[in-house]
């Protein structure tokens, strides 16, 4: 999900544990098994419990397909604008709003390159 904001980016930082320990990311979570007409109110849902922003979600950028170990991953890639601020999220520091030309500092998985490369044409 590639969530903007005045010109920026969300990004959102990976738990200490687990899959992409400590990297930096953009929102990403599981919609399998939901209604098409249900996606786009489930995704709304999903950014705002991680993130605390409120967007409106647009039309999908991409879908990516991507192989980690045994697992095969499919990725499709929305872009939404940030409606409202946030409420506090859990972890603030977890979050950056950062251009798209900033991402480059940022340790991000390779799905999360893609992505940023995505971002930095659709300014």
């Amino acid at each position: 999900m590639i969530v903007r904001r005045r010109g920026r980016v969300l990004l959102v930082r990976r738990p200490d544990h687990g899959r992409w320990a400590g990297l930096w990311d953009f929102p990403r979570f599981a919609v399998d098994g939901l209604e098409p007409d249900r996606l786009p109110e489930a995704i709304a849902e999903q950014i705002q419990q991680q993130t605390g922003a409120c967007i409106r979600v647009g039309r999908r950028l991409t879908t990516i397909r991507h192989g980690v170990t045994r697992f095969r991953i499919t990725l499709d890639c929305y872009e939404a604008e940030c409606v409202s601020g946030a409420s506090r999220p859990a972890d603030p520091s977890a979050l950056r709003w950062l251009k798209p030309s900033e991402l480059e500092g940022y340790p991000l998985s390779t799905t999360g390159r893609q992505l940023g490369r995505l971002a930095g044409e659709g300014k």
